[in-house]
This record gives structure tokens, sequence and C-alpha cells, in this order.
């Protein structure tokens, strides 16, 4: 799917027409028990 842009109706929009030289990210790790014990050790709230 490519990126629609409307000229007409939105002709303030920036659209970059150089080839972009980064990687996109190619992985994401989360620490599912760091996050519980973070969220395990913030105060309740009455």
């Amino acid at each position: 799917m490519g990126l629609f842009i409307n000229t007409s109706d939105h002709p303030d929009v920036y659209k970059n027409e150089q080839p972009l030289y980064e990687t996109n990210q190619l992985f994401s790790r989360n620490d599912y028990l760091s996050e519980l014990l973070i969220e395990q050790q913030k105060p309740m709230l009455p």
C-alpha cells in the first residue's frame, strides 16, 4: 500500500522525495517480568 497525500486539500503536507537510508527496526524486546515488578512497586492511589 502506498502513501496518499491529498495536495488539493492539504498543500502544506511535506513529502520527502529523497530515499531513506535508515533501516526500519528489525526487532523489539519486551521484558514483561521487569514491567510487572515496576508496576507492583508503584504506590496505590486511594
